[in-house]
């Protein structure tokens, strides 16, 4: 069956990634890759950066790429710092029109991951 909700605060993208490798090695697996993609890119990027015996690699298909300079004003609408080139530039406006408008989803994901678990768990 199904596993049940989170009964503890805690659980972001290392601690799933852990859990992760003790699931595919309880399985019976001694090699694995994780691939991921939406909030799994997440976790299979922490995957890789634990790099547990038996993981050979990961794949993303949503890789973060946001320069961390340019997370902060992306994310709080600011505008775009000078010295941009016009490639960047238009760069910058798109990811924060999508954030801005489209990202809600994520924003909950990494916020409050719990919600969705609460909403599911009640349907």
């Amino acid at each position: 069956g199904f596993s049940g909700k989170p009964t503890e605060l805690g659980w972001g993208p290392d601690r799933v990634a852990k859990a992760w490798d003790v699931l595919i090695k309880r399985l019976g697996y001694t090699h694995y890759v994780s691939q991921g993609g939406d909030h799994g890119s997440v976790i299979s990027d922490a995957l890789g950066r634990l790099n547990p015996p038996g993981l050979l690699g990961i794949h993303l298909n949503m890789p973060a790429t946001i320069p961390p300079e340019l997370v902060k004003p992306i994310n709080s609408g600011d505008p775009a710092p000078v010295g941009l080139t016009e490639p960047e530039r238009k760069a910058f406006d798109s990811l924060s029109t999508f954030f801005g408008r489209n990202a809600a989803y994520g924003a909950m994901m990494v916020t409050r991951p719990q919600t969705i678990g609460y909403l599911l768990a009640d349907s």
